[in-house]
């Protein structure tokens, strides 16, 4: 599976569905994609936010500052909704919703 097809999992597992979340498998499986691919957060600016991997997501924001509006994943989110809904544990959410709001 390429890199981004691992990124756009880990975020759609690690973020809230409010229909099968009685399941931690999901949230479970979230945390290991990362552990077993931690270039997610490179590859995907919203991996990047439900990571709340601050140095990622200013990796992401230099290259682009519009990478913030972009609307990615089977959700159709912004990264910010990432950051928001992930239930997995972040890095740094605070610095990054600064990042994302600036």
């Amino acid at each position: 599976m390429a890199v981004n097809d691992i990124a756009d999992r880990f975020v759609d597992l690690a973020c809230l569905t409010y229909g099968n979340d009685e399941s931690r498998a999901r949230r479970t499986e979230a945390r290991s994609l990362l552990a077993e691919t931690p270039d997610i957060v490179h590859a995907s600016v919203h991996a990047a936010a439900a990571a709340g991997d601050v140095d990622a997501l200013r990796m992401h924001l230099e290259r682009d500052s519009r990478c913030v509006e972009l609307r990615a994943t089977s959700r159709d989110w912004v990264p910010l909704m990432a950051l928001c809904y992930s239930r997995v544990e972040q890095r740094d959410a605070l610095a990054c919703l600064d990042l994302l709001l600036a």
